[in-house]
């Protein structure tokens, strides 16, 4: 009788993994970097969904012949729960390395809220602001995915700073949309100041009512320049 009742239990579990691999969705894209008309590295985005739970990593790496003026290399990770539909993020790893330095952010929520955060370099000073407990955000990489999945607006926090992503426009041409994202709401947690060196996010995404799409095309501008993401 024990027996029967293992390898019915074993056959049940069984049924549920196996649905689940069914059930889930793997998104995957390679990306070249540019900076006008420099080639300067590559980025790899996956994102796997399920109706319970979802994982999305983006990789980025220097490349090309003048990847020596952009020298650079991280990995992007974020998992949560899937919960009517809207992402919520258990954690988010963060690891960037360049010449001159090397920042490590790992981020953790529990109810919505977040629960723990750890920071490589070490911050000296005291946070400005209160961050530990906060609720309505979410990481980078499952705020920008919920803007692909139509959301209008989401609240962020990357470890170091408070920020909202808002679509502030959006059109519709063929098959193709084209969102504009700016960002609002910018707070340093650690900096004396709330200089934001992040200031608008434009792609182009395929149309489908049914399925999240990765951009065919992201252009960021950052620190005065503006970085052109294509797929390849």
């Amino acid at each position: 009788m024990k027996l029967l009742f293992n390898k019915f239990v074993f056959c049940i579990l069984g049924l549920v993994f196996f649905s689940s691999l069914i059930l889930a969705k793997e998104i995957n894209s390679d990306y070249v970097i540019e900076v006008g008309k420099l080639d300067i590295g590559k980025l790899y985005w996956s994102i796997v969904i399920t109706e319970t739970e979802y994982k999305i990593f983006v990789k980025l790496q220097d490349s090309g012949v003048f990847s020596g003026l952009y020298d650079f290399g991280g990995n992007y990770t974020a998992e949560g729960k899937v919960i009517n539909k809207s992402l919520v993020p258990l954690s988010y790893k963060q690891k960037w390395v360049t010449k001159k330095k090397k920042r490590d952010v790992e981020l953790y929520f529990v109810n919505g809220r977040v629960s723990r955060l750890s920071l490589f370099p070490k911050e000296t000073m005291s946070p400005k602001t209160q961050f530990m407990g906060a609720s309505g955000v979410v990481d980078p990489l499952s705020s920008f995915v919920s803007i692909l999945k139509k959301n209008k607006s989401s609240k962020t926090i990357d470890g170091r700073r408070f920020y909202k992503m808002v679509v502030a426009e959006e059109n519709k041409k063929n098959n193709m949309i084209t969102k504009s994202i700016k960002i609002e709401d910018y707070l340093n947690i650690w900096a004396d100041h709330n200089k934001n060196d992040l200031t608008s996010i434009h792609f182009d995404q395929i149309v489908d009512a049914n399925e999240i799409v990765l951009p065919h095309r992201i252009k960021i501008k950052y620190k005065g320049l503006t970085f052109t993401i294509t797929k390849i």
